[in-house]
């Protein structure tokens, strides 16, 4: 699998986003609902609500509990 930049990360949160639900992200430093995506600099950064956290590489994106599979590997 091709590894994505953050901002072709960016662009496939925002397009889960505009279907109007979260999107869940799964690693051992993040792991909630996020609510919009930006590209920093060189890194992809996501937002809970409340705070703006860096994406570490191999964070998975998914629908959350109940998915029908993970959507990317960032």
């Amino acid at each position: 699998m091709a590894t994505l930049t953050p901002r072709q990360a960016n662009l496939k949160i925002r397009a889960h986003l505009e279907k109007g639900a979260g999107i869940y992200a799964r690693h051992p430093s993040l792991g909630e609902r996020y609510f919009k995506a930006r590209v920093s600099g060189d890194t992809l950064e996501i937002y809970n609500g409340f705070s703006w956290f860096s994406v570490p590489r191999g964070t998975t994106f998914n629908n959350g509990n109940g998915s029908a599979g993970d959507l990317f590997t960032y």
